[in-house]
Parts: C-alpha cells; sequence; structure tokens
C-alpha cells in the first residue's frame, strides 16, 4: 500500500507534521496565558488538526495508491489541497500559533525577517488581491489541462510541483476569503470576499461540468493504466469531474453564504470570516500575540 507514495510527498508529510506540532505547541502555550485563552479556542485548535488531517489524506495511501490509476481519485486528493485544508487551516489562524511553537530566539527571527515593516510593504505588494484571485483560479486551470496534467503523471518533481503550486495558490485565495492573519491589506467591506469566491464558483463549474459531461476521454496518460474497481475510463473521469463540481460548489456556496450572513450582522466589527469580537477583545488579543 505504501509503495504508491512518491520519495518526495514523504518530505512534504514530515513537514505537515512538524508544522502541526509547532501549531500545538503554540496552541498551548498561549492556552495557558492569562489572556491567550481568548485566541487559543478549542475551535481553532479543531480547525487546525482538521486541515491537518486533509493534508495527510491527499499525501497518504490510499489516495496516494490510486491517484495515478484514477482520475476521480485524483481530484478527490485536488479537492483536500485546494479547498479543504486551506480552509481549516486559516480558520484555525494559523501564523500566531506556529510563532509560538517556535522557540524564542527562532520567533524573533522569524517575525523580524517577515513581520518588520518593510517586509509588510513588501508582502503588501505581491498579495494584492487583483494578483492572487487570477493566480489562483489560473493554477487551477493550468493543472486540469490535458498537457499539463499528462506531463505532471509522467513526471513524479513536476506532480510534486503541480501540488505545490495548487497548495500553495489556494491557502493565498483562502487567506484572502477568510481575513486571517496577517492582515496585509484594509478590508473593504465583505463585498470583495464575495467576488473573490463567486468568481471561483463560476470558475469550479465550468470546469467540473465541463469535465463530467464529455463524452470521450482527454487525458492520454490513462490510455496506458486500468482504473481500478472495474471503472472505464470515460466512467473515471466523468466521476473525477463531477467530485471537483458537487462537493467543490458544496464549500463555495457555504462560503458565501457564510459571507452574505456576516454581511447583514452590523453589531460588530469584521475580522475574519467565521468570527467578529469587540474592538477591546482584538486589542488583547495583539498584546499577546
Amino acid at each position: 500500500m505504501w509503495q504508491g507514495v512518491e520519495r518526495s510527498t514523504w518530505g512534504l508529510v514530515i513537514l505537515v507534521l512538524l508544522a502541526a506540532a509547532a501549531y500545538t505547541r503554540g496552541w498551548w502555550f498561549l492556552r495557558n496565558r492569562r489572556r491567550g485563552h481568548r485566541l487559543a479556542t478549542i475551535w481553532r485548535l479543531g480547525c487546525a488538526l482538521a486541515g491537518t488531517a486533509a493534508l495527510l489524506v491527499a499525501l497518504l495511501p490510499p489516495v496516494a495508491t490510486y491517484e495515478q490509476r484514477s482520475f476521480f481519485v485524483h481530484m478527490i486528493q485536488h479537492e483536500m489541497l485546494i479547498e479543504v485544508a486551506p480552509t481549516f487551516l486559516w480558520l484555525a489562524q494559523p501564523i500566531s500559533f506556529w510563532l509560538w511553537g517556535l522557540p524564542a530566539r527562532w520567533r524573533r527571527t522569524v517575525s523580524h525577517n517577515l513581520f518588520a515593516p518593510r517586509q509588510r510593504k513588501r508582502w503588501h505588494r505581491f498579495t494584492a488581491p487583483k494578483v492572487l484571485v487570477p493566480l489562483y483560479l489560473a493554477t487551477v486551470t493550468l493543472w486540469h489541462l490535458p498537457p499539463a496534467y499528462d506531463a505532471a503523471l509522467e513526471r513524479p518533481w513536476l506532480h510534486s510541483l503541480e501540488h505545490l503550486s495548487l497548495f500553495a495558490t489556494a491557502m493565498a485565495f483562502w487567506w484572502l476569503v477568510t481575513g486571517a492573519a496577517p492582515r496585509l491589506h484594509p478590508r473593504a467591506g465583505f463585498q470583495l470576499p464575495i467576488l473573490y469566491v463567486v468568481a471561483a464558483y463560476v470558475h469550479n463549474e465550468v470546469l467540473g461540468v465541463g469535465l463530467t459531461i464529455l463524452r470521450q476521454p482527454i487525458y492520454a496518460f490513462y490510455d496506458r493504466v486500468v482504473p481500478p474497481w472495474g471503472l472505464s475510463p470515460i466512467a473515471d473521469q466523468s466521476l473525477g469531474g463531477a467530485i471537483m463540481w458537487i462537493p467543490g460548489e458544496f464549500i463555495y456556496a457555504i462560503t458565501i453564504m457564510v459571507l452574505l450572513m456576516r454581511l447583514l450582522d452590523e453589531g460588530e466589527p469584521f475580522h475574519g470570516i467565521f468570527e467578529s469580537y469587540p474592538l477591546s477583545e482584538k486589542r488583547s488579543v495583539n498584546v499577546d500575540t
């Protein structure tokens, strides 16, 4: 069962586990501080564990065993990488906990190198929505075009690059949507995050429905392998399109509804997609983090 896992994948698994350990250490540290418990909630720890679990599901068997033989299993992997894992990870507000999970010397070095005023200006320039949203949509489109998709399955290094680029751009996209820290851009109301998700919703529907209704296989790689469980190549492709279409649309639709609900809630300032809290609490969190 473990033979289907590429060598480079094990390095990614180790990085995921180390990040989860750092997060848990930082969460426990803040949980036991007088004010830190307001940030270190059980909900956020649960989101972090769910995001980590989604990444491990995507990287390890049985998904890793069948991904190169089945398009629909590969699409399950992609859904975990671009929608499920990033959403849960950003809801966990990971930056603060990761920093507090590092040794003190490392924490000061990382904070200085990444979040000093000069660095924040650079991050602000390269993380503008007009850059990140098109980049995310273009990356998802590119890796599902037949030439790029087939090339990635033929070459392990390119396959790893595919997954890293999908995950990285998805993290950037969902960071904009959730409003998680670090907040480098002033929030201009709820309308813009809704527009980002609507754009992703439409893009996902076009791609997923198109793959579902096609009547002939478009990926040459699967002509040389036998799909598992007795599936025909066209049935495998249609199932993969349905996996992209229906669960993906559900995640985007839920996000749009939550954003609309937040838009109607005018009682408190907005500081993230699933949370609003008084400014006094916001100040106390900033002191601790």
